[in-house]
């Protein structure tokens, strides 16, 4: 049962104030009726509030023990994380200059491919234009030498027609 608040005078505030002798003698009364009772509900919130700081205080360190082991394990995927991170940056940045070295080595063997196959086409254009020369030179002598023989032929059988004709002074005769 709650105590009641007393006011200056000893009285409750239920009451008029009674006269001295009796607002003492009201007090011994209540405190033989209610005080046994009243001491042991004040004893019993005493070792409630006692065990609730006890219990609060243990649940503060479970709470506090168990924060810092999920600190500890988050701290250590992230650190798990972040190696794991750098290590396939590590690895993607040595494929990257494999790969560039590799296009670098490919692109000089190409212009050394070019370099050759534009040497071969200048010396084979070179080999073509002396060939088409050879040929050219050589029909132009060929053709010259066949005009010099139509040429004599021409001028063998026009002097074998003037030897076999009849000379007009001879015809006349």
């Amino acid at each position: 049962m709650a105590k009641q608040a007393k006011t200056k005078d000893g009285n409750n505030g239920d009451n008029p104030a009674p006269s001295g002798a009796s607002g003492e003698s009201l007090d011994q009364v209540r405190d033989i009726l209610f005080g046994a009772q009243s001491r042991e509900t004040d004893r019993k919130l005493a070792n409630l509030e006692t065990r609730l700081d006890q219990d609060n205080a243990a649940l503060r360190d479970e709470m506090k023990k168990r924060l810092d082991s999920l600190e500890e394990f988050i701290k250590g995927e992230v650190k798990s994380l972040i190696d794991s991170i750098k290590s396939e940056n590590t690895e993607r940045t040595n494929a990257i200059k494999d790969v560039t070295r590799q296009l670098n080595e490919a692109i000089k063997d190409l212009e050394q491919r070019i370099s050759e196959l534009d040497q071969r086409s200048t010396t084979a254009d070179r080999e073509l234009r002396e060939q088409l020369l050879n040929q050219s030179k050589t029909l132009r002598d060929e053709l010259d030498e066949a005009k010099a023989q139509q040429t004599a032929a021409r001028d063998k059988a026009v002097a074998q027609l003037q030897d076999a004709k009849t000379d007009r002074i001879a015809l006349a005769d």
